[in-house]
């Protein structure tokens, strides 16, 4: 699967969902990612760093399902971390699409993480 899901303590001493995204992103991996953050999935209620390092290509379907009305009603933070340019564009579009102040693209992991620690206001 070209993705890796796993849970870390953030500085502040809460849980996070860390989710490493690896090679082509599908439709089906999307659609796994998101029921991993929904009511019953492995991360549900927690915050989540998504870092796309080692991210090759984000398929046309999954951009529409990380687009969908489904990943609109996330209710916890998600900061994202994608370094390469082409992919950064595709990942931001997706967020304008989202209009969620909850979720940020970050040019670091530290910078992600800092963000998620922060109170929310």
């Amino acid at each position: 699967m070209p993705y890796e899901l796993s849970i870390f303590q953030l500085p502040d001493g809460r849980r996070c969902g860390r989710v490493t995204l690896l090679g082509v992103v599908t439709e089906e991996d999307a659609d796994a990612i998101l029921a991993d953050n929904e009511p019953g999935g492995h991360v549900y209620g927690l915050p989540a760093l998504v870092l796309g390092h080692q991210m090759t290509h984000l398929s046309p379907q999954a951009r529409a399902v990380f687009s969908s009305a489904r990943s609109i009603a996330f209710t916890t933070k998600m900061a994202m971390v994608v370094p390469n340019p082409v992919l950064r564009v595709t990942a931001n579009f997706v967020l304008r699409i989202r209009r969620s102040h909850l979720q940020r693209m970050f040019g670091t992991e530290a910078e992600a993480v800092s963000w998620l620690t922060e109170k929310s206001s």
